[in-house]
């Protein structure tokens, strides 16, 4: 399950690189939280840095570097969904196809 967030936390940054630069990880990083919370994307620090990893690999993340610096390393805390213990998945994939596609509307919208 945490695959599939990470994943959809990966098309959020991508969408996020199309529209804006950084100069810094902890700009972006940031900036990839706040498009998260504004979602309704659950995160964590460990999801969004596999997110930032899996994008590294195929994108340059900060401006004027042809290959980004990797992300620093923070022990992977457990983490705990946000719907509570109501033992149903955070997120379905439908769900995550949803909020992604409205995501890259809203994008074209603000270019």
């Amino acid at each position: 399950m945490e695959n599939s967030i990470s994943r959809v936390i990966a098309a959020a940054v991508h969408e996020l690189l199309k529209v804006e630069t950084f100069s810094n990880h902890a700009d972006l990083t940031e900036a990839v939280k706040v498009r998260c919370a504004r979602l309704r994307i659950p995160y964590d620090c460990g999801l969004v840095a596999a997110a930032l990893d899996a994008v590294a690999r195929t994108r340059p993340l900060l401006q004027g570097n042809r290959r980004a610096a990797p992300s620093p390393r923070l022990p992977l805390l457990p983490s705990v969904p946000n719907g509570g213990d109501s033992g149903r998945a955070i997120l379905s994939r439908a769900e995550a196809a949803a909020i992604v596609a409205k995501l890259r509307v809203h994008i074209r919208e603000m270019a």
